[in-house]
């Protein structure tokens, strides 16, 4: 009787310990957190997907051989609109003008670059933005109305920083120049440039 007694006491002791360790086991294996390994690119707060619209303003100018008061500083207005490829990249269809007031006249010197973009961030907030299309240059007057207009193959390049980042928008701070490569009969190849604030949502 003492015997199976203590027979009977072995087994609870053995069969509590297993249960225990098997708890225990069940607990570590089902409460202990799954960690993931980190992206190598970190989204911004604002994730950029879908539909790119955006636009920016802010001081440019134009440079070429022999232009002279036809040439130099003057408005910079910007707008584009596109798509994103994936949460790095964006192609998008880019307008950038710079509009130079002539001095000591009603005229100006228009500038404007129509072209096929990519955009690109490497990383959350800075990016590099290139271009390829058409450059159109025209000089004009409020009396006379347009004196001359030329079109030529163009290429243009930017880059910015992000300052702002809400949601779907971001506000950045970014520099660009662009080259039309006229011919010399329409004046010559033309340099512009820019420096501009830019209002984006993704």
């Amino acid at each position: 009787m003492k015997i199976a007694r203590k027979y009977w006491i072995v087994l609870g002791l053995a069969a509590a310990v297993l249960l225990g360790s098997s708890s225990k086991a069940s607990a570590q294996y089902y409460g202990r957190p799954r960690y993931y390994a980190a992206p190598a690119y970190y989204p911004p707060s604002s994730y950029r997907n879908g539909l790119v619209l955006g636009g920016s303003i802010g001081f440019g100018g134009l440079i070429a051989d022999q232009c002279g008061d036809l040439c130099g500083s003057g408005l910079s207005l910007e707008g584009h609109i596109g798509g994103m490829l994936n949460p790095q990249a964006a192609l998008m269809f880019d307008v950038w003008t710079v509009i130079h007031p002539i001095p000591n006249s009603d005229g100006d010197t228009t500038s404007t670059l129509y072209t096929g973009a990519l955009q690109f961030w490497v990383s959350p907030i800075v990016w590099f933005k290139g271009g390829i299309g058409l450059g159109n240059t025209q000089i004009s007057s409020n009396s006379v109305g347009t004196i001359t207009d030329a079109t030529a193959f163009a290429l243009m390049g930017g880059a910015g920083v992000e300052l702002v980042q809400r949601g779907p928008f971001a506000l950045d701070l970014q520099g660009r120049v662009g080259h039309t490569f006229f011919s010399n009969a329409d004046g010559g190849p033309i340099t512009q440039y820019a420096f501009m604030i830019g209002f984006n949502w993704y």
